[in-house]
């Protein structure tokens, strides 16, 4: 705890080094981050596993075995430390000494819950936590959905574990879809508690998955020559069947969605959830946080 108090945080604005530039896709992002940890993991790319507080044993299993194995893969696993399905996919990625990243509704300095104490202090030295509060901010009830649309805005895709229909975990996934992100969801037993919100989402289109496997492969595969399973996922080297239409007008300076889906006679949120997807991919890249341009080597 000593070491610990002495740690000194980082300030992350527009334009400086590892600020994430996907938070400015957000309507009203934030002025600036505070950052205690490993700002590396911000350069991988991201996946948001959220879910119910009050959650089961299985929901916690499943989410900490879906942030095990997506680390493992040189994915970052980003979440906001509550107690229940969040906690869980953070304790998976450090498990497995992956990446992960904690987006707090605190200051950087509080730790929220605080029976979360050991984990708080694990992800300050092995992941990262993020913050747009001020050190010293308390966990105020209308921090938590400004923190939620950071974890959105971060992330390539979001997987809803488990929750009811009023879970803030519904607040996440619904800013994750107007910001074009995949929204996946686990089945769950119609029964079981949890099961209301990820079930209702299916319904609405949510992509199903049950493991990381399924993530994997409905994000796309990654290739890895070296078979290193601890670096970031590599650029893959064709375009998917799928995003064929959409690779065709791509090119290697900078394009906006409104360009993109104008060439391609596209929605303009299909043509966002293409380009996550070929980010993901690592066959585009991201200028200026609102534009996309082929990657040199892709």
């Amino acid at each position: 705890m000593r070491e610990l108090e002495k740690a000194t945080h980082t300030t992350l604005r527009p334009g400086s080094t590892f600020w994430p530039s996907r938070v400015n896709q957000l309507p009203d992002p934030p002025a600036a981050l505070n950052a205690l940890g490993k700002l590396a993991h911000l350069e991988r790319p991201m996946i948001a596993i959220v879910g119910a507080r009050a959650s089961t044993a299985a929901g916690r299993e499943i989410a900490r075995r879906l942030g095990r194995d997506l680390a493992a893969e040189g994915i970052t696993i980003v979440s906001g430390m509550a107690r229940g399905i969040d906690a869980a996919g953070h304790r998976g990625a450090l498990d497995a000494t992956g990446a992960t990243v904690a987006v707090l509704g605190t200051g950087i300095d509080r730790c929220y819950p605080p029976e979360e104490r050991e984990l708080y202090e694990r992800l300050s030295r092995e992941g990262l936590l993020l913050s747009e509060f001020e050190p010293g901010e308390l966990p105020l009830r209308f921090h938590f959905p400004k923190r939620n649309r950071i974890i959105a805005a971060l992330a390539v895709a979001v997987i809803v574990v488990e929750g009811s229909r009023r879970s803030g975990s519904r607040i996440t996934a619904d800013i994750a879809l107007d910001l074009g992100r995949e929204v996946l969801a686990v089945p769950r037993d119609p029964l079981a508690p949890g099961a209301e919100m990820p079930n209702a989402l299916l319904k609405q289109g949510a992509a199903p998955i049950t493991n990381a496997n399924d993530v994997v492969e409905m994000l796309g595969p990654s290739e890895n020559p070296e078979g290193s399973r601890a670096g970031a996922p590599r650029a893959t080297r064709r375009f998917p069947d799928r995003l064929a239409w959409l690779g065709r007008h791509l090119e290697t300076s900078p394009q906006g969605a409104d360009e993109l889906a104008r060439a391609s006679r596209r929605p303009v949120a299909e043509v966002l959830s293409a380009l996550v997807d070929l980010e993901f991919r690592g066959v585009v890249e991201r200028v200026g946080g609102a534009l996309f341009r082929l990657r040199g080597d892709s």
